[in-house]
């Protein structure tokens, strides 16, 4: 495909017509288009030529748009799909939504509107490398795509926000997100309830008079203040002390809170998102949670996905940050080995997207050549899945180690099974329960084995 060319899609239909008339208004915006006549030669070609999205019409003969769509998902269940047809119904609609199409369009398709779903989905799906991607939602599987469309539907509405996640989901993320889709004029203004110590959070939010106490030797504006016609986002809100819980109560329920050592109400009108790893329904369940305060944040509940159930993801962001940071130590040319691949999709990513981030940035800033390897990632392979036991981790352990594993003739068996396991620790950093579910052996066998060399590692 041209580098001038804006992505490739698939388009299925039995009218020829219609095939012609699609090509023409993708061809003109620089699209390059695959064409197909039925279900079964476009699955094909979608295996062969592996397009970026498809547009299928719905009723074909022997393999229809649904059928063709629950079969593209069960090679992959990220790639875009819009149903287009002239006589769909509702309930066609929300099946064909539940099976993973992003769109159901009704013919005749207007050329204005069916750009306007391709653009969509191309400003989603190849977002333009920058040193700020990785402050936007990115991602195509299904979780986050969802959320994406979430997020459009309240940004409108004042509604408060609760965000659930593991840490380094993107929760913050996701608040600012809300806040750019939304029409407000204000700020978004964000506060680690858990970084700020007790006695200081109160002044943070609210704000403080001159006298208040000593050291206030003016008047402060406080955060809810400065997110007034705005957004403010308590991140981690599940460690506000309770005093401050019965405030903040009152703020969402009237807008109006005093400063610090004032006696004049300030008013506000501000949307709340708040978020936490905690789980703040067994905090209500042991008193140490407001349960009307957690009903009024739990208006809109966003639960965030760990990066290990995200699929495709995991390479696909590992791709965007890799892009990002070539560009920015002037390292280009770089790409992943199919083994750090591997490995990437068979690690448990505790630390989520941070983590992720992180671990690329690394690996770019230290890499010494143009391919990033395993060793180069530095991951805890505690950490990998439980799946990748038996699969990938034997696949990447001649690579970690750096060389293959060779003996001369004679070397006794119990020698070479001592710098096995030996080579296999060194590997996997001296993990030795993982070592022992590679190797297919018992953890009591390594030391057996080893008996005092294990002292030495």
């Amino acid at each position: 495909m041209s580098s001038q060319l804006r992505g490739r899609v698939l388009i299925v239909d039995d009218e020829i017509s219609n095939l012609k008339a699609l090509k023409k208004i993708l061809n003109v915006e620089a699209f390059e288009t695959i064409e197909s006549i039925d279900g079964t030669s476009a699955l094909q070609k979608f295996r062969d030529l592996s397009p970026d999205m498809i547009i299928t019409d719905y009723r074909m003969p022997e393999m229809n748009g649904m059928e063709l769509l629950k079969a593209v998902r069960q090679f992959d269940q990220n790639v875009p799909v819009v149903m287009v047809t002239a006589f769909g119904t509702v309930d066609d609609a929300v099946e064909a939504m539940k099976l993973g199409a992003i769109d159901f369009i009704s013919k005749p398709i207007s050329r204005k509107a069916l750009l306007k779903v391709v653009q969509d989905v191309f400003s989603r799906i190849r977002p333009k490398p920058n040193t700020e991607q990785s402050e936007d939602l990115i991602g195509n599987c299904s979780q986050i795509t969802q959320l994406r469309r979430t997020i459009h539907m309240v940004a409108p509405t004042k509604a408060s926000v609760f965000i659930e996640g593991e840490s380094g989901t993107g929760k913050e993320v996701v608040a600012k997100a809300i806040h750019r889709a939304s029409d407000v004029s204000g700020e978004l203004v964000s506060i680690n309830c858990a970084a700020i110590p007790e006695n200081l959070l109160e002044s943070e939010l609210f704000g403080y008079e001159r006298g208040a106490f000593t050291g206030a030797n003016g008047t402060k504006r406080g955060l809810l203040e400065l997110a007034n016609k705005g957004t403010i986002f308590l991140d981690e809100i599940a460690d506000m002390p309770t005093s401050l819980q019965t405030k903040l109560l009152r703020v969402i329920e009237n807008g109006k809170f005093y400063r610090v050592g004032g006696t004049k109400p300030t008013q506000v009108e501000l949307r709340i998102i708040s978020a936490t790893n905690s789980d703040v329904q067994q905090l209500v369940e042991e008193g140490k949670f407001r349960e009307d305060l957690w009903f009024r944040l739990n208006v809109l509940h966003f639960q965030l996905p760990p990066l290990r159930e995200r699929g495709a993801d995991i390479e696909y962001l590992a791709d965007i940050f890799l892009q990002n940071a070539a560009v920015q130590y002037n390292k280009n040319g770089l790409q992943f080995s199919k083994e750090s691949i591997m490995l990437m999709n068979n690690y448990s990513w505790p630390g989520n997207i941070r983590e992720l981030l992180n671990i690329v940035e690394r690996a770019v800033v230290l890499v010494d050549g143009f391919e990033i390897r395993p060793r180069d990632l530095r991951i805890r392979y505690q950490e990998l899945k439980a799946k990748s036991v038996g699969g990938a981790t034997e696949t990447v352990l001649s690579e970690l180690s750096g060389d293959d594993l060779r003996f001369p003739m004679g070397t006794s068996l119990r020698e070479m099974e001592e710098t096995v396991i030996k080579k296999t620790l060194d590997a996997l950093n001296g993990d030795k329960a993982l070592a022992a579910k590679i190797l297919g052996i018992n953890v009591r066998t390594i030391y057996r084995k080893l008996q005092g060399e294990l002292k030495k590692l």
